[in-house]
């Protein structure tokens, strides 16, 4: 049997460790919560555009493209390199591609 005086010391370690625990998990869920990141288009300017001899035939379009990513994430994380992709009435007319990069915090 423990003695009283270490008995209370122990309850009060399990007590404590108690807390800390419920706090470590209360941070996880809150704060440390992984959220995605916000993707905005800001602009869209046509640079070329050139006509195909007919207008079955279709055509050539140079875009430029202004987006902002926003990290609301406490951490930088690391991305590979993006694609976008251009649809018109649900077919693929164009992609573009984009360098990886760090997304700071």
């Amino acid at each position: 049997p423990l003695k009283p005086h270490r008995r209370q010391r122990l309850c009060w370690l399990i007590f404590a460790l108690a807390i800390i625990i419920v706090l470590i998990v209360i941070l996880l869920v809150t704060v440390f919560k992984v959220r995605e990141p916000i993707i905005t288009l800001n602009k869209i300017s046509l640079d070329t555009y050139q006509p195909g001899p007919s207008l079955q035939s279709g055509f050539n379009v140079s875009m430029t493209a202004d987006v902002s990513f926003k990290n609301p994430n406490p951490a930088t994380f690391k991305f590979s390199n993006t694609t976008s992709t251009i649809y018109y009435r649900e077919r693929l007319v164009g992609d573009g591609h984009g360098p990886g990069g760090l997304a700071r915090a």
